[in-house]
């Protein structure tokens, strides 16, 4: 009976050694940001800065670059660029660079930092956050800002890449009254577990590859990834059914007039595009063949695949973004 016990206990350390060895291959910034061990509390300062924010009882940190020397008079757009499972804001930063298109289009870019170990978003039960509200994080941030600095409000922005795609799945659906479209990036996510009712047509924009790795990486016994990642896999929602349903579902919500319009660029990436909709809320997935689970355009992350040079997702999004303001009031 010893020797059993025994033999279980090895397998199970064995298989965290794994897991770990994948996490620390796979993401580079597994903690928290050093720059959010100190972050700053007051006046917002030109470039980069991490920022202290007290959000639901607790203290919070985010990321922020403002273009140096700029006009503060300027109503500045802002793009929020939210980090994926176990990473971090500086790891996102790296992921999407978007202070070059900042720099050109005098726009603020947030990097706000999820909670608990590894780092993640309060996106549905499996979690294990109870008590966290990141949808409230994100409009304390965006107050936060408006009381220093002049803030476009018809020009708020979200992105994310990976458990960050479904965080901004979730603020498309909970702050269409405050953020003007949304991107995910290697991130579909189901529906919230209360419904997602934007309150307006939300448009939004996706990037998915057919060879995102990261269900069969995952294919592990549920107790064993609990444990180790510190998650509920048994209670998460039910993924889409398929890319065709969770964009089908998003042009029904956005009014749109089927069908979608289909489209090839180079090296075979297609572009499926709903574009007859209610107030031109636009629903469009990009689907980058030959990609992992990455960031087109950015670095590509060990284990998960390589990343694409075909395409840039950030300098798309920013299009996405720059064509749909929120019309005021809505």
């Amino acid at each position: 009976m010893k020797t059993v016990r025994r033999g279980c206990l090895v397998a199970v350390l064995a298989g965290c050694a794994v897991l770990l060895v994948i996490a620390s291959l796979t993401i580079r910034d597994v903690g928290s940001a050093p720059g959010c061990w100190s972050p700053e509390w007051g006046d917002l300062r030109e470039g980069l800065s991490y920022r202290g924010i007290q959000s639901g009882n607790r203290e919070r940190c985010y990321l922020v670059y403002v273009l140096p020397a700029s006009d503060q008079s300027h109503a500045a757009p802002i793009v929020f660029s939210l980090h994926g499972f176990a990473a971090n804001p500086d790891g996102q930063r790296a992921n999407a660079r978007w202070e070059t298109l900042a720099s050109n289009q005098n726009f603020l870019v947030v990097y706000p930092q999820g909670s608990s170990f590894p780092l993640r978003w309060s996106v549905g039960p499996q979690a294990r956050l109870d008590g966290v509200d990141d949808v409230h994080f994100m409009v304390d941030i965006l107050d936060d800002l408006s009381r220093r600095r002049v803030i476009d409000p018809a020009r708020v922005y979200a992105s994310g890449f990976s458990n960050g795609g479904h965080m901004t799945h979730l603020m498309a659906c909970a702050l269409a009254d405050r953020i003007a479209a949304v991107g995910l990036v290697s991130g579909l996510d189901a529906d919230p577990v209360q419904g997602c009712h934007p309150v307006r047509p939300m448009p939004i924009m996706a990037f998915v590859s057919p060879l995102d790795r990261q269900p069969e990486l995952l294919a592990v016994p549920t107790g064993l990834t609990d444990l180790v990642a510190n998650v509920a896999v048994e209670a998460a929602l039910p993924a889409p059914e398929s890319l065709e349903a969770w964009t089908a579902s998003w042009a029904e919500r956005n009014g749109c007039v089927p069908p979608a319009l289909t489209e090839t660029l180079a090296a075979g990436i297609t572009v499926q595009r709903y574009a007859a909709c209610a107030e031109s809320a636009e629903v469009i997935l990009i689907s980058v063949p030959n990609m992992g689970h990455a960031w087109p355009g950015g670095p590509s992350p060990p284990v998960l695949g390589e990343t694409t040079t075909e395409t840039d997702a950030t300098r798309m999004l920013w299009e996405f973004f720059a064509r749909h303001p929120r019309v005021p009031g809505e």
